[in-house]
């Protein structure tokens, strides 16, 4: 009975997995990028369904097995402080601000990198409340991280390609 339940998880978990996997490869061959928000709602789920899924690997092993489940134990245990660090390091390093502004007389979607003395707004076309496409785009930089000290802006063409670098000052 409880053989069933595990593989019934792992295949909707897996079945899952392979969903977002096809959408984002999608996407990023369309040239989208889905919005943060739902990017990390889905890295939530995959986590939480890892989790359970080794959990009820664990409550499946026999206990006459004590070799095995012993294995299975420090197999989930590093799994899980593994997952761990990779989100607590995304949370603190890897979040970009995602805003909707408008710039120029248009809606666009502003993604905002800063770390330390580093601070860069990039703007994008506004698609939808799902995604946006990463190119055409343009990318303003500030100095020491302080939005006040202007230097330049980036402008990006359909490819991906640098087009120009405007200073201040032209």
């Amino acid at each position: 009975m409880k053989n069933r339940l595990t593989r019934k998880a792992i295949r909707a978990f897996l079945i899952y997995v392979l969903i977002v996997c096809l959408a984002a490869a999608a996407a990023y061959a369309a040239g989208a990028v889905f919005r943060q928000y739902l990017r990390i709602a889905n890295q939530l789920i995959i986590t939480a369904g890892l989790i359970a899924v080794l959990l009820l690997w664990n409550r499946e092993i026999r206990k006459e097995q004590k070799h095995r489940r012993k294995i299975a134990k420090i197999i989930t245990v590093a799994v899980i402080l593994l997952i761990l660090m990779g989100l607590s390091l995304q949370m603190f390093m890897g979040i970009d601000r995602e805003t909707v502004v408008q710039k120029d007389g248009e809606k666009k979607i502003e993604v905002e990198r800063s770390w330390i003395l580093f601070l860069e707004r990039s703007y994008y076309d506004y698609k939808n409340a799902f995604w946006y496409e990463k190119n055409p785009h343009f990318t303003e930089t500030f100095d020491d991280g302080s939005p006040d000290q202007f230097l330049y802006t980036d402008y990006y063409d359909e490819h991906g390609v640098f087009t120009d670098r405007v200073f201040p000052d032209e």
